[in-house]
């Protein structure tokens, strides 16, 4: 082969590799963009958007109304016998029932989900609200009122002997009607141990398909007032809710509106330490604001609540004594 050959072939060789090497390069796929993480988030155009979307979700499941089962959603056990449920005219129910449970154990899932410890004149101190629904084909039952529908409540801790039951068909941030009031059975709740979970739990027997809340009504023998909270008036009863937290309980109450930027709350011990919470959605934007604070008397505290994220808020929330 001549030299002249050579140097042919070498050209083509060296062209035919050019040419694969930029046509691999043209066709690298173009890289997937690193996903950021927004600054912000858009808030509901209402408080009760804001609870709906944000606050404890209900948990579904079905049981059959031909067998006893027990049947854990949302934290909590419910042991359910058999004809358990009615219809709302008072027939019996047979097949499956479709069961709806939502578990609220936390300040943060309290206030999120707008489930304040307000009752008649004082304030409850809960060890888990729970929201308990039963239908079938899209139609309410009811509590059979000869079933023992047992909600079993999960105790985080060491148990106490002094838990009553309280019921409300609602719960409100604003409705000074809707409260919880106690239930006819005033018998303290028992508790068990179950080895299986490690946990103590407390028995309450379900009288209705409503809200039931596991509790003690909290109270000091010291000096009342009844305590108010201060914003600018763009805040009102529709876009924003404001909680008083008291310091090393399980008690949040919520401030009931009075007019725009006005809120209170009857009946809150003088020189206890607690933490005014407001959250609030407006023009798309959510707000808050954590305000420590020793009670006064008649005390007025002003808030101003700061544009913030859910997450902040919810970040905020986990941190509350």
């Amino acid at each position: 082969m001549t030299f002249k050959n050579i140097s042919i072939i070498a050209v083509l060789i060296s062209s035919v590799l050019f040419t694969q090497c930029k046509k691999d390069k043209t066709e690298d796929p173009t890289p997937t963009p690193t996903p950021t993480t927004p600054t912000t988030s858009t808030a509901p155009a209402t408080m009760t958007q804001m609870f709906a979307q944000n606050g404890v979700q209900a948990v579904a499941g079905q049981v059959s109304m031909a067998i006893t089962q027990t049947v854990t959603l949302s934290g909590v056990k419910i042991n359910i016998p058999s004809s358990a449920f009615i219809t709302d005219a008072g027939a019996a129910v047979s097949g499956m029932v479709d069961i709806s449970v939502k578990g609220i154990f936390t300040k943060s899932d309290i206030i999120l989900t707008g489930a304040p410890a307000n009752a008649a004149g004082k304030l409850i101190s809960t060890k888990g609200c729970i929201k308990v629904s039963a239908s079938q084909n899209s139609q309410t039952l009811r509590v059979n009122p000869g079933a023992n529908v047992v909600v079993n409540v999960p105790e985080s801790g060491t148990p106490v002997s002094n838990l009553k039951k309280y019921y409300a068909q609602q719960i409100s941030v604003s409705d000074t009607g809707k409260i919880w009031r106690p239930s006819t059975d005033t018998a303290s709740l028992q508790y068990t141990y179950d080895a299986a979970t490690s946990k103590y739990y407390y028995q309450a027997r379900l009288d209705s398909v409503a809200w039931l809340n596991t509790g003690y009504e909290w109270d000091t023998v010291g000096t009342k007032t009844t305590v108010y909270a201060s914003l600018d008036t763009s805040y009102t009863s529709t876009n924003c809710t404001v909680y008083i937290s008291l310091n090393g309980k399980m008690v949040v109450g919520a401030m009931y509106p009075q007019g725009n930027g006005s809120f209170y709350i009857n009946n809150i011990p003088v020189g206890i330490n607690v933490n005014f919470v407001v959250i609030a959605v407006k023009n798309g934007t959510y707000y808050s604001v954590v305000t420590p604070a020793t009670i006064t008397t008649s005390h007025n505290q002003t808030l101003t609540p700061q544009s913030t994220t859910l997450s902040n808020i919810q970040a905020a929330l986990l941190l509350l004594p």
